[in-house]
C-alpha cells in the first residue's frame, strides 16, 4: 500500500514534534536513522538554528523518492525532480498531493506518537555512547495506542548541538503535523515537558530512532536555499483528486511518481 512508503519518511517530522525546543547554539548536521524493523530509514539532518534541511539516504528512504526537504522562515518545502526538472512544493501542497490518494489518518509512525499516556521516566543508572556522544540511559514506562502498556529505552544528552538539532526537527515536525491535522496525544506532550524540565535532547528511542553521527560544523546558508530555476508548483486546490490513485494504475504509488502525477494534472502532462 501506498500509505506504507509514505510512512516511512513521516517519522523524521512528526517524531520530532515530542522533542524539547532550545537555544540556538551552533548548527550541524546528523545522520540518523528511524523506522520499524525491516523497513529502516537513514537520512541527513542539516540543521542552524529554525532551518532544517533532511535528505533520504538513496535506497532506504520511501520508494522512488529523489530529492529532499526544507524548512525555513516557518515554512516546509518539498523538492522534487518530475518530468526530468526540479519541482518545488510548499508542505501544505505536498500534503494535499499525499492526501489525494492516502487517507492520511491510515498514515502512523514509529515513535513518540504512540505514548499516550506516561507512567514513569526515569534514570537506569546506565550510560550510553551514541554518535560519539555520551548519554544517560532512561527507562520510559507508557500506555500505547493499542492500549497495552510498554516501556523503551532512551539516551538523552545535554549536548548543545544535538538539543538543536531537535529543537530543529521540533519546527518542522509540528509545522507537518499541524498540515496533516495529526492530534498530538496527552502522553507525549507530558514527554515533551519533562524533556524541557531535564533539558536534554535525544540521541536514541528504543530502536525507533536513533543518532548514527554528528557533525559539528554548520552547514553554508546556502543549503537552506530553495535550488534557483525549479519548478514552483502553484497553490493547489483542497479536495485534489489524481488521475491514477492507486499503485499499479498510472504508476508505482511512490513519492515521486504521486508529484509526478500532480505536475501533468497541472501542466498537461509535457515533459
Amino acid at each position: 500500500m501506498i500509505f506504507t512508503r509514505l510512512r516511512l519518511l513521516l517519522p523524521l517530522f512528526l517524531s520530532a514534534s515530542l522533542l524539547m525546543p532550545a537555544q540556538t547554539i551552533a548548527g550541524g548536521v546528523a545522520e540518523i536513522e528511524s523506522g520499524d524493523a525491516g523497513q529502516r530509514v537513514h537520512a541527513t539532518l542539516e540543521f542552524d538554528g529554525p532551518n532544517l534541511r533532511v535528505t533520504p539516504a538513496a535506497g532506504t528512504g520511501p520508494e522512488g523518492f529523489d530529492g529532499y526537504l526544507i524548512f525555513r522562515d516557518g515554512k516546509g518545502y518539498t523538492i522534487a525532480t518530475s518530468n526530468g526538472r526540479l519541482v518545488v512544493m510548499e508542505m501544505q501542497d505536498t500534503i494535499k498531493v499525499l492526501g489525494s490518494v492516502v487517507n492520511l489518518k491510515d498514515v502512523t509512525t514509529v515513535g513518540f506518537d504512540d505514548v499516550v499516556s506516561i507512567q514513569a521516566l526515569a534514570p537506569t543508572g546506565g550510560r550510553e555512547t551514541v554518535a560519539g556522544v555520551d548519554g544517560e540511559v532512561y527507562r520510559l514506562n507508557y500506555q500505547a495506542r493499542n492500549s497495552q502498556p510498554e516501556s523503551r529505552d532512551m539516551v538523552l544528552t545535554r549536548d548543545p548541538v544535538v538539543r538543536e538539532m531537535t529543537a530543529s526537527a521540533l519546527a518542522f515536525g509540528t509545522a507537518v503535523a499541524a498540515e496533516m491535522k495529526l492530534p498530538e496525544p496527552q502522553g507525549s506532550r507530558d514527554l515533551r515537558a519533562e524533556l524541557q524540565r531535564l533539558n536534554a535532547g535525544v540521541l536514541r528511542f528504543g530502536d525507533e530512532f536513533q543518532v548514527v553521527s554528528l557533525n559539528r560544523q554548520a552547514p553554508a546558508a546556502d543549503r537552506f536555499d530553495l535550488p534557483q530555476g525549479a519548478l514552483q508548483i502553484p497553490a493547489l486546490p483542497e479536495g485534489l483528486n489524481l488521475p491514477g490513485a492507486g499503485a499499479g494504475q498510472d504508476g508505482d504509488g511512490s513519492v515521486n511518481d504521486i508529484i509526478n502525477r500532480a505536475y501533468k494534472s497541472i501542466f498537461g502532462g509535457g515533459n
